[in-house]
């Protein structure tokens, strides 16, 4: 009998073939209950030759298989030339970053703690205090020793300012300050920053900046300029103080 089938045992009777397929001579003959399908074509010639066949036939294109290099498309890269975008990508990111952050420094007025600088962003109640535009205007008029820093630009500080204001930039703190400014401030029963705008960025630089010279923490005008024009409370200008 051909190695065609695993043949199951053998039985008196009438042999049941599979009704559905044409069965091999081999199921009637010796009465077997589970028909025996022919094979033919390469399988039926694998099955009968056995692991000769297999070896003859099939390990020359397995052995090829193994040895062949799978292909790759051409706008495939290798993990070396993946790895050497990667990092030039990552020295690209990292120029523009010192580009952008030196850059930011330069601009007037706009020196801004970036990261490198080691400095943490200001904290109310650490480095500064809020203070509305009526209780500065109380503390004006009750503490004489009360200063008054306006950052805003000299032309917009000459135009119009709170009563008795200094006129102080943010550039002008990283440098030499004024002959006795410093000194005066340290004396002074509360200092007070105010600008033009309501998120207060570089007066609370400012503030931090003086912390870090030994200075108490400063108040800052919650609103600005606009806060104290629009209660309505006084304003001079440089007309106004000329003799």
């Amino acid at each position: 009998m051909t190695r065609i089938a695993v043949v199951a045992g053998r039985v008196n009777g009438r042999p049941r073939p599979a009704p559905l397929h044409a069965v091999a001579r081999q199921t009637r003959r010796l009465a077997l209950v589970h028909a025996v399908i022919p094979v033919g074509g390469k399988a039926g010639r694998a099955i009968r030759h056995g692991p000769k066949y297999r070896q003859k036939h099939h390990g020359a294109a397995e052995n090829s298989r193994q040895t062949q290099s799978p292909r790759r498309h051409p706008a495939m890269l290798s993990c070396h030339a993946m790895r050497g975008h990667l990092i030039r990508d990552m020295a690209v990111l990292l120029a523009a970053t010192l580009v952008l952050g030196t850059a930011t420094n330069l601009i007037p007025g706009r020196r801004l703690a970036w990261l490198g600088a080691g400095q943490q962003p200001p904290q109310a109640g650490v480095d500064f205090q809020w203070m509305d535009a009526l209780s500065a205007n109380e503390i004006r008029q009750a503490l004489p020793a009360a200063i008054f820093i306006d950052t805003r630009g000299p032309g917009t500080y000459g135009e119009g300012r709170i009563p008795g204001a200094i006129h102080l930039s943010y550039t002008e703190l990283g440098q030499a300050l004024p002959a006795g400014l410093e000194e005066d401030m340290r004396r002074a029963d509360l200092v007070l920053l105010y600008g033009d705008t309501e998120d207060a960025d570089l007066e609370q630089l400012m503030a931090q900046e003086l912390r870090r010279r030994g200075l108490a923490p400063p108040y800052i005008l919650a609103g600005g300029m606009p806060a104290w024009q629009a209660a309505g409370l006084p304003v001079e200008s440089d007309s106004e103080v000329e003799p």
